[in-house]
């Protein structure tokens, strides 16, 4: 029991180390949902080596989603994400951009 302990910890150390590569990756923020509060990193390789592409920095209502919690109305993230979701859901194209036998 006590190897097992030991290379979780060593994991855990590891990924730890990744923490600041993490959150400058992530520019201090949940990288699902844009969230500051309760920023972890969390591991969606976990039978892999600890590298920065197996890890994501999340949130805790991210990190519960990642583990398979039912999400509610809010889950795709805070105000401002949904502002921007809309935003590019509703926005024009630019003139000019449709070719010749679509623009009429």
């Amino acid at each position: 029991m006590a190897k097992g302990y030991h290379a979780n910890q060593d994991r855990l150390a590891e990924i730890n180390r990744l923490g600041k590569d993490l959150a400058k990756r992530a520019g201090f923020r949940c990288e699902w949902c844009e969230s500051k509060d309760e920023l972890r990193p969390w591991d969606y390789a976990p039978n892999q080596d600890p590298a920065p592409d197996t890890l994501a920095l999340l949130c805790n209502h991210c990190r519960q989603l990642a583990k398979g919690a039912d999400p509610f109305p809010t889950a795709l993230g805070t105000g401002s994400s949904r502002r921007k979701l809309h935003r590019r859901r509703n926005k024009v194209p630019p003139a000019g951009s449709f070719p010749n036998s679509l623009a009429a």
